[in-house]
């Protein structure tokens, strides 16, 4: 995740894209959450450096993972 967040404040577009498809695969870490969470923080990171179409994109990952949640999570 921390990864991830870096690259998009560099602007690395393609390289977040890759990291992302790879997050949801991942399970939760200490202090950084699930890989929905670290979507969102990718996606803020993404939203603060004016790339907004990369940050929708993160935005609708995340919400797909909520989604797959089952209800009494």
């Amino acid at each position: 995740a921390a990864e991830a967040v870096a690259l998009a404040a560099m602007g690395q577009l393609y390289a977040v894209d890759s990291l992302l498809d790879a997050m949801v695969f991942l399970p939760s870490q200490p202090g950084f959450g699930d890989a929905n969470i670290q979507l969102v923080n990718v996606a803020l990171e993404l939203r603060a450096h004016g790339h907004m179409e990369a940050a929708a994109r993160a935005f609708a990952r995340s919400m797909e993972g909520y989604r797959a949640l089952p209800p009494d999570q």
